[in-house]
């Protein structure tokens, strides 16, 4: 395989869990952490 490209794929796996955390986000699954009770409460674990 073609060196450049097995170092692209090779950090692109390296970084992979980063970017699975804003395609949960782009996804709509948000981490909120700051939500309180109150708001939990009213609208869920959206």
């Amino acid at each position: 395989m073609n060196n450049d490209l097995q170092t692209a794929l090779d950090n692109f796996r390296c970084n992979a869990t980063r970017y699975a955390k804003y395609d949960r986000y782009y996804n709509g699954d948000h981490d909120l952490a700051f939500a309180t009770e109150k708001f939990q409460n009213t609208f869920g674990s959206l």
